[in-house]
Order: structure tokens, then sequence, then C-alpha cells
């Protein structure tokens, strides 16, 4: 009876062993799993931020380089940034940079952050739903020599890019700012490339 009575225990206890040792195992491997999703989630995440963080810095390089030309061959720049409505030449010369790739818009804002063209339409006076606050406040910031890095957004593909950026540039003749760009460049074929 004894004898019975130990194997049952002893088989009581395997069986429980049994079943510890396969939850055990099987939490193990769920935890696993689990660490795995979580680290393919962060690698991802990573990468998508060091694009995006490089789409910037080509942007910003871009929107520099534009601000320049803009500077070097649009006439009397100045006095549009002063509130004067471009001359037939300078709209001429306004209307063929926004053709240059990639580029969807321009604003012009003078260095207090009162804009003063929109690209939509170089002839006519913008908008008051053409500018708001918070781009006012960027534009001055810039000219008075601080720095906006260029955000990536989503647009709607219809008005907007699917992706877009938008960068604040200063626009210089020399070394003194006369105003500030505001450039929405078409980032659709870098994101699909990458």
């Amino acid at each position: 009876m004894l004898s019975g009575m130990s194997s049952g225990i002893l088989n009581s206890a395997f069986t429980s062993l049994h079943r510890l040792w396969h939850t055990t195992h099987r939490a193990a491997w769920l935890t696993s799993v689990v660490a795995a999703v979580i680290a393919l989630v962060g690698v991802a995440t990573a990468v998508q931020r060091v694009a995006e963080h490089h789409m910037a810095a080509v942007t910003e390089r871009a929107a520099g380089s534009w601000a320049r030309q803009l500077a070097s061959t649009v006439p009397d720049l100045d006095l549009v940034f002063l509130g004067d409505r471009p001359s037939a030449k300078a709209q001429e010369v306004l209307t063929s940079l926004r053709a240059m790739s990639g580029l969807v818009r321009f604003k012009l804002y003078d260095p207090q952050g009162g804009l003063q063209l929109v690209s939509d339409s170089v002839a006519t006076v913008p908008q008051p739903q053409d500018t708001d606050a918070a781009s006012s406040h960027q534009a001055r910031h810039v000219a008075q020599g601080g720095s906006a890095p260029a955000e990536v957004r989503q647009g709607d593909g219809s008005s907007t890019p699917k992706v877009y950026s938008r960068s604040f540039v200063p626009v210089r003749h020399g070394v003194i700012t006369i105003g500030v760009a505001e450039i929405w460049s078409d980032q659709s074929d870098s994101t699909a490339a990458s």
C-alpha cells in the first residue's frame, strides 16, 4: 500500500513538474517573442527618425540654395519685402522659381514676420487665410538670426503632396537679412524611395 501511495505521489509530482516546465517554457517563449517584436518596433522607429532627420537636412540645404537664387534673380526683391507688389518682370521670375523641381509653394515674409507674398498669386496682396500667428512668429525668429528646422508633414495628396517639408530660411542681400522665405517642397518621391 505504501508503495502504491508513493507511486501516486511520485506520479502527481512528476505531472506537476511536467506542467510547470511546459508553462515556464511557454512563458519564456512568449516573453522572447514579445521582446523581439518590441526590438523590431524600436529599430523601425529609429530608422524612420534617421530618415526624417536626413530628409530635413537635405531640405534645409535646398531651401537655403533656393533663397540665395531668389535674392540674386528677382529684381527689386527688397521692395517686395517692404510691401510693394512685384513688378511684371519680378512676377515672371517668381513664377519661374515656383516651377523648380519639387517646390510646391513659397511665402515671403518681411523681417517682422508680416506676410508679403504667396506664390499662389504673386501679383496680389496675401489674404488673411494665407498665414497664421505661428508662421509669422517663425519668420520673425529666423529674420532675427534664429534657426528653424525643416518640418516633414503628411498632406492629403490633393491640395498638398502626401509628404512635404516646410522650411523657413533667411533671404539676404550680402550679410543683411531682407526677409524670410517659407518654402514647401514635395517629398513624396523621397519617402517612396526609402
